[in-house]
């Protein structure tokens, strides 16, 4: 999972439009607090590649006249948009495989069950508090 980080940062890198781009946020380690993981996923939810794609070129850049070169060149931009599509498919599928397998998630997860009964549990007794004071009012009078 770090390998994948790495990569995707040293493709990313390798485009001049890198340096518009935020940079990826590390993975993080099993110790990892909430908000570390919880950056990771959020950029991976959308995720853009800068990737340029010239290698989905279907058609030579060589045209006969200005008019054919444009069109070859928007029938390669198609071409690429797709590859480029699919790429960032296949990063974002890749990315829920992991995260639905995120041991990290988990224990987020339990602890945050936890804190839940626990606040439920406190408020049950908060109520039942007021209605033995209301209980216990109702009886001096």
């Amino acid at each position: 999972q770090q390998l994948l980080t790495e990569k995707l940062n040293e493709q990313q890198r390798k485009n001049l439009e890198f340096k518009k781009t935020q940079q990826m946020p590390e993975f993080g380690d099993s110790n990892s607090k909430k908000d570390v993981v919880k950056k990771f996923y959020d950029y991976f939810e959308n995720f853009q590649t800068v990737k340029m794609f010239q290698k989905a070129d279907m058609y030579s850049q060589q045209g006969e006249n200005s008019k054919m070169r444009k069109i070859i060149q928007q029938e390669n931009e198609k071409f690429r948009q797709n590859e480029r599509e699919m790429f960032n498919q296949k990063i974002i599928d890749l990315v829920f495989y992991i995260q639905r397998r995120d041991p990290r998630l988990v224990k987020f997860q339990q602890i945050e069950a936890e804190e839940a009964i626990q606040k439920q549990q406190q408020m049950e007794q908060l109520q039942r508090e007021k209605a033995q004071q209301r209980e216990e009012q109702d009886l001096k009078f």
